[in-house]
């Protein structure tokens, strides 16, 4: 029998909010999923107000996302991912089919481990500082993106990690993979929960930090804003590819607007942060909301620097 998660609790878990898709942006994405998966594909497609997918209809798509099945120690689930359907576009054969991208915590753990535990300080580690505070901080990531950069600093020594990430499809990714953490820890016994440590909220990063109690608020906030477009593509990893694909396709880069609302989230995340607030830039970028705010400090690196 295979332990399938209650899918439809799940779902209505992540899109419980006042966050809605607009089907008009989204309609060159769709999903995919086939055999016992199918209706939790389409449950997925219906959530997200995208279509549901044969694999003949997926090539007039930008996007597609896939409801694959897995094993986690034996134990049957899924897993969500997505895939780029761009290279199927292309009329050049060799041009390799793209395969799912999966927010996958448990296989990068130990990557992330071996990053904190390094003979190099990690600079991220270093800017935001989880372990200062006694017990741990409290963190709001409020540009989570795919998840990664939470992660660490979940494994670092933070008490909580909150994510907050407006895109519902990023969002859906991130969701599967913390349930999937989830059932890994359960699965090998950890003795420490570090699902328990990291939480996600659907929303705009402005938006939630307007909403926080002042109980709730945050010793640090991590901003990672979408960066400035790069002159040479090589540069960019393929995950940030994706990510940068897939908001293109829903319309949701525009450079003007989005300089406005650095300068708003900038606000909101200095008012609610107790001790700092950390933004991620690359090195040569000027800093976020310059006009209106400037760094105490940063901490650089050979590409990206942190803000402080």
């Amino acid at each position: 029998m295979r332990i399938l998660f209650p899918i439809f609790i799940y779902l209505a878990s992540i899109f419980d909010t006042n966050l809605s898709t607009d089907r008009s942006s989204t309609k060159k994405i769709g999903v995919i999923a086939s055999g016992s998966l199918e209706s939790i594909g389409i449950q997925l497609a219906n959530n997200l107000d995208i279509p549901f997918l044969t694999q003949g209809e997926a090539t007039g798509h930008s996007h597609v996302i896939d409801v694959v099945p897995i094993d986690i120690e034996n134990i049957p689930t899924f897993a969500i991912g997505l895939r780029s359907m761009k290279s199927l576009c292309k009329k050049s054969k060799r041009q390799p089919r793209q395969r799912s991208f999966f927010v996958d915590f448990g296989s990068v753990r130990t990557k992330l481990m071996n990053r904190i535990n390094g003979n190099v300080p990690d600079l991220l580690i270093k800017a935001v500082a989880p372990k200062k505070i006694s017990g741990g901080a409290i963190i709001y990531d409020l540009t989570a993106g795919f998840g990664q950069d939470s992660f660490l600093l979940a494994l670092a020594g933070a008490s909580k990690v909150c994510m907050v990430e407006r895109d519902p499809i990023v969002a859906t990714l991130l969701q599967d993979g913390l349930r999937r953490l989830s059932i890994y820890e359960h699965a090998t016994n950890d003795v420490i929960s570090f699902s328990d440590r990291i939480s996600l909220e659907v929303g705009d990063g402005t938006l939630v930090a307007k909403s926080l109690s002042p109980d709730l608020l945050p010793h640090v906030t991590y901003l990672d804003p979408m960066f400035p477009p790069r002159t040479k593509s090589a540069a960019v990893k393929k995950n940030m590819q994706l990510l940068h694909g897939i908001l293109e396709s829903q319309h949701l880069v525009d450079t003007e607007e989005t300089s406005s609302q650095e300068v708003k989230l900038l606000k909101e995340a200095l008012r609610i942060s107790k001790t700092r607030v950390v933004v991620k830039r690359p090195i040569h970028a000027p800093p976020m909301a310059a006009s209106t705010c400037k760094p105490s400090y940063d901490i650089r690196g050979s590409t990206n620097r942190w803000d402080v």
